[in-house]
């Protein structure tokens, strides 16, 4: 479970019933308008089948914090569109993701977070060469404005979150896709 003000992910995995495409999709453009409208929630975005032979599908909430999960969790409208989804599909799922977790949200239905070591190893991997190039580049910037230790290190900080962020775990989430999210056998 998050933190209190840990942004929180809601994957909801499923398996939409023979011929009922259209009905999710009608129900997904309905959800999507309900819950733009609830407090602190970011996105929605749709996972889609890894392959053609398969109807799995899910989908990514992501809200502000645990609580605003908690509320939707709550609300008459989850509990509408919960059991109108209950008739369109089958084996749904409800995983929370909060954290460094969200580095490694799954990309297709029926994958699973990756255990926390091969968390910690992908990090790894992610980190280690921007701790070898970023400091040679940086210090000689930092060594020219005069910049004091602590502030150096709080900037170096900012580019190595900002890139691991936004750059170096898409990209190893990806590179690294098989290993990190192994599909669960029927």
């Amino acid at each position: 479970m998050g933190e209190a003000n840990e942004q929180v992910t809601l994957l909801v995995s499923h398996r939409l019933k023979e011929g009922r495409e259209s009905e999710f999709h009608a129900w997904l453009r309905s959800i999507k308008e309900t819950v733009r409208e609830t407090a602190d929630f970011r996105r929605l975005d749709l996972v889609q089948q890894s392959s053609p032979s398969t109807h799995d599908v899910g989908a990514m909430v992501r809200f502000d914090n645990q609580r605003s999960l908690e509320e939707w969790y709550k609300s008459e409208a989850f509990r509408r569109y919960k059991g109108q989804l209950d008739r369109i599909v089958e084996n749904v799922s409800y995983t929370e993701i909060t954290g460094f977790e969200q580095w490694f949200e799954p990309s297709s239905p029926g994958s699973v977070v990756p255990s926390r070591l091969k968390q910690a190893a992908v990090i790894l991997i992610g980190i280690y060469p921007l701790a070898l190039v970023l400091p040679p580049v940086m210090n000689p910037i930092f060594t020219w404005l005069g910049l004091p230790g602590p502030l150096q290190a709080l900037i170096f900080s900012v580019f190595m979150v900002a890139l691991m962020t936004w750059a170096v775990m898409p990209l190893l989430n990806r590179a690294l896709g098989r290993w990190l999210y192994p599909r669960e056998q029927p």
